[in-house]
């Protein structure tokens, strides 16, 4: 136990600091290359956050571990949602612009619908039970396709010259940062998840409600970390495209993975935590785009995510904690 302790702390400090390397890296990156920061946090950040879920998945995958792997992904999508961009609206005011609001966020809705269409077996075809397959897989990994090129589309029409900030540094060295950040997110996450899944099993916990929570918050601290220090850094793209992007890549890279590896029976308990996260979504939504505005679309123009709203995302959070320990 003390052991398990002693890689989560040392964990955090290489997913902070990382976190640190990871951020001004891309931010340094888009500047250099007159890519919008927006496009580079639903991507190489996105990407780079998203590695310790794709690890774990993997490791869960060769182990038969459905319930893990498939907890672990809509619990970290849960986590980045109401955890990781609740904590950053606390720290500082967020400004999510119009193209994020009706372009990316919707895909997250798509990417929750194609999951519930490919796993829920039973009710979807009527089947006798509910697997996702390897040609799932391949639907999945279709669609992280089509996002990669809507990212491709989103970065070209983007591009401009923008003025590079007072604290540049050369191409070489914010690509070292970036690698850097990213190796220390990747041995942060593992060190985290590890030392949590067994401290979860050393108390007892089932291996869903492992994924659910200690998982999906193990993987998921690079997303909060990465959105924070972006945010202490004035980089709202980047914080806000993390958690939208690797809300993407999850589901559609991560998952189609997975399944493509082995395929994975879903468990029909998670359709409540799935209908969680699309309310969670839902709510973002309407957090960025106030009700009042709806009805005028091409008049809405760049929202923000204060302190209210975070704490109100943060209170969801634990209302769903305390949920999942009284369903077991």
């Amino acid at each position: 136990m003390l052991l398990n302790l002693s890689q989560l702390l040392l964990g955090f400090v290489f997913l902070i600091k990382g976190a640190d390397f990871l951020v001004m890296g891309a931010k340094n990156i888009a500047e250099r290359f007159g890519i919008p920061s927006i496009v580079i946090g639903l991507s190489l950040v996105a990407f780079g956050t998203s590695t310790p879920e794709l690890a774990v998945n993997i490791a869960a995958a060769f182990g038969g571990n459905s319930d893990l792997s498939l907890g672990n992904i809509i619990g970290s999508n849960i986590v980045n949602i109401a955890l990781a961009l609740g904590i950053s609206a606390i720290l500082g005011v967020i400004k999510v612009d119009k193209s994020t609001t009706f372009k990316d966020l919707p895909l997250s809705f798509l990417a929750i619908f194609v999951l519930l269409i490919v796993g829920w077996d039973t009710f979807i075809s009527s089947g006798s039970e509910s697997i996702i397959t390897r040609g799932d897989g391949l639907v999945l990994l279709t669609f992280f396709v089509i996002f990669l090129a809507h990212l491709v589309i989103s970065g070209m029409q983007g591009f401009k010259s923008e003025e590079i900030s007072k604290d540049k540094i050369s191409l070489k060295k914010a690509g070292v940062l970036f690698i850097l950040g990213l190796i220390g997110i990747v041995i942060g996450g593992k060190l985290v998840v590890v030392g949590g899944i067994e401290l979860g099993k050393f108390f007892g916990l089932s291996e869903a409600f492992i994924g659910l929570t200690v998982a999906a918050i193990g993987t998921s601290l690079p997303e909060i970390i990465t959105s924070a220090v972006a945010i202490y850094r004035k980089e709202d793209g980047i914080a806000v495209g993390n958690i939208i992007g690797s809300n993407i890549f999850n589901i559609f890279l991560v998952l189609g993975v997975t399944a493509f590896i082995s395929p994975l029976k879903f468990n029909e308990a998670l359709v409540y935590d799935l209908g969680i996260l699309f309310t969670i979504t839902i709510l973002l939504f309407l957090f960025i785009v106030e009700p009042h505005r709806i009805l005028r679309f091409f008049k809405v123009r760049s929202r923000t995510l204060g302190r209210a709203k975070g704490i109100v995302l943060l209170s969801i959070y634990s209302g769903y904690v305390i949920f999942l320990f009284y369903r077991g």
